[in-house]
């Protein structure tokens, strides 16, 4: 499950920002304050791990409707010489990383309860192409592994130098020694401060504010002999190891391979004490190695693959259009393969929608669904039958039963008794059907969803509350949704409430201040920040809302 993001210099969000996820995640804030490029980020980093696209225009997400414009266009302020840093944090406790042949005694799969696996990614000085500068995996809290490109082989692109933190607590006992053992503790060791500043790095610029170029030039070599020395301090504990690793594509590992490594190269021999403990290290690099900077990126990328993104704007079908087909998972984003999906999906799911969309203590819509089934049988059979009892023994029933059933999906007007088309109603069912279709479907672990109360009343926007709750329930799934919606909100938030005083209606779930999280995002011209608005266990707000949102209705009353 995925369960934080941190994003950095992606788009208008210079950050960094972090965003921790729970089963619903709301985002608010006001147009173009940044909450689509939140979203959008999870787009790019699929599309990089799906497809190793480091300069895409459209997204796996979707078929047509969206267009990234390529990785420039994606960094914030088209600034060369910046870095972008995208970073998840998995929920692995009920999830083992997966393993790569023989990977011995030291396998470490089934230990592992969380991972954060981060990515930096710049354009070149010269040519703009974009490049990954590294990816950092970190496991039950510390950090595990480090990959960067070979110095002297990066325009290969397809070798890589993996740094291994042999003292990570699930590792250990593959360094130890009784030598170890006796001798005293070395500092805790840090990945991150190895991956090598860029331009835009504005920490020691912002230190020395107001120095000389000369200086800052000074200090920043002064900084990378500080990190080699910490590298050689850290080696010769056999803290860290370093390995050479091939078989890259744009930065990233072959998925389900296991890492081809230069190992008797890489490993002084002078430190072993028999050809024994270094065979040992060798069966670590082969499977274990590949379980550390592998694994937690092959889990990052089925999480999102398996993901579902529904966009802003839901197509309405056309009136005949033939949607018997089953549903592409590119056009949920566009809502169309939400009506193949109530085409070909069983009875059970369709009356679950259908449900939804009509039940007075749901949505309320007053309309349900029916779906219809036939086969279209050729007119001369028709003409057959016209003309009476003694031509019908000449009708080849068998043929007709094997004609291809085709399904037709009705909106029944629950006032008037009449089965509709989405053309004959508002346009408001149109835009809610993709979104509860969406939420209810059990195939999908993380959906993300914009703006799902796009034409819909207030009073069905409450509704969507519930829905989101019990679906997050039911299938164990993520919901990060971008919404300006007040009343879905209050319903929640009202469900808390009820669940902490012991006043919910029957057939209603609980909910819990720990099922849901609120994100206020803010763009006031410097950069996007994100504030948390935190709830207490009676669903209510710590803190107010700052000004400018969710006041209106207030002002206008006054």
């Amino acid at each position: 499950m995925l369960s934080g993001l941190k994003i950095q210099n992606f788009k208008g969000i210079k950050g960094p920002i972090e965003i921790p996820i729970k089963p619903v995640t709301l985002l608010y804030g006001v147009n173009s304050a940044g909450k689509s490029s939140v979203l959008h980020s999870m787009h790019f980093i699929r599309g990089l791990l799906e497809d190793y696209d480091l300069d895409p225009t459209g997204s796996p997400y979707a078929t047509d409707d969206i267009d990234l414009g390529g990785f420039l266009n994606l960094l914030y302020k088209h600034a060369v010489g910046s870095r972008m840093v995208l970073g998840y944090s998995l929920n692995l406790s009920s999830i083992d990383l997966p393993e790569y042949g023989a990977t011995s005694s030291i396998s470490i799969s089934d230990k592992v309860q969380d991972a954060y696996v981060e990515f930096g990614l710049s354009a070149d000085d010269q040519d703009h192409s974009p490049k990954l500068d590294y990816y950092l995996v970190s496991l039950n809290g510390a950090d595990v592994a480090l990959v960067m490109p070979d110095a002297v082989q990066a325009a290969a692109g397809k070798k890589r130098l993996a740094y291994i933190n042999v003292r990570h607590p699930l590792l250990e006992s593959a360094a130890k020694s009784d030598e170890d053992d006796k001798a005293a503790p070395v500092e805790d060791l840090e990945l991150r401060k190895l991956i090598p500043r860029t331009e835009d790095d504005d920490d020691l610029d912002a230190e020395l504010a107001g120095a000389s170029l000369e200086e800052i030039e000074s200090r920043r070599e002064e900084r990378k002999r500080d990190l080699n020395d910490e590298y050689e301090f850290h080696s010769k504990h056999r803290d860290l190891l370093k390995y050479p690793v091939t078989g890259f594509r744009n930065g990233l590992p072959r998925w389900g391979k296991v890492v081809s490594s230069s190992v008797f190269d890489s490993l002084p021999g002078d430190e072993f004490e028999d050809d024994a403990e270094k065979i040992d290290l060798v069966e670590f690099t082969s499977g274990v190695l590949t379980e550390l900077i592998v694994g937690p990126l092959e889990v990052l990328r089925d999480l999102l693959i398996d993901s579902r993104a529904v966009g802003p704007l839901r197509a309405i079908p056309e009136r005949r259009l033939n949607l018997d087909n089953v549903a592409n998972e590119a056009d949920w984003y566009g809502g169309l393969a939400a009506w193949s999906r109530l085409h070909e999906c069983s009875p059970a799911q369709l009356a679950e929608v259908s449900t939804w969309l009509y039940d007075s203590d749901r949505l309320g819509t007053g309309y349900s669904l029916e779906r219809e089934e036939f086969r279209e049988v050729p007119l001369h059979y028709l003409e057959a039958v016209r003309a009476g009892a003694s031509n019908m023994i000449d009708l080849n029933w068998a043929s007709v039963d094997a004609l291809p059933i085709t399904h037709r999906v009705w909106l029944v007007d629950s006032k008037n008794h009449v089965r509709v088309t989405p053309h004959d109603v508002g346009v408001g069912l149109s835009q809610l059907i993709p979104v509860v279709t969406a939420s209810v479907d059990s195939y999908r672990t993380l959906l993300l969803i914009e703006q799902p109360e796009l034409h819909i009343h207030p009073r069905v926007q409450v509704g969507l509350g519930d829905l989101y709750l019990q679906s997050a329930a039911k299938f164990g799934r993520n919901f990060l949704i971008e919404t300006h919606s007040e009343a879905l909100l209050l319903r929640m938030m009202k469900r808390i409430r009820q669940t902490h005083d012991g006043e919910l209606p029957e057939g209603v779930p609980p909910a819990s201040r720990d099922d849901i999280a609120v994100y206020l995002i803010q763009n006031e011209g410097k950069g996007v920040a994100v504030m948390q608005m935190r709830i207490n266990h009676r669903g209510e707000f710590v803190k107010p809302w700052p000004k400018g949102l969710f006041e209106e209705s207030l002002r206008e009353t006054l």
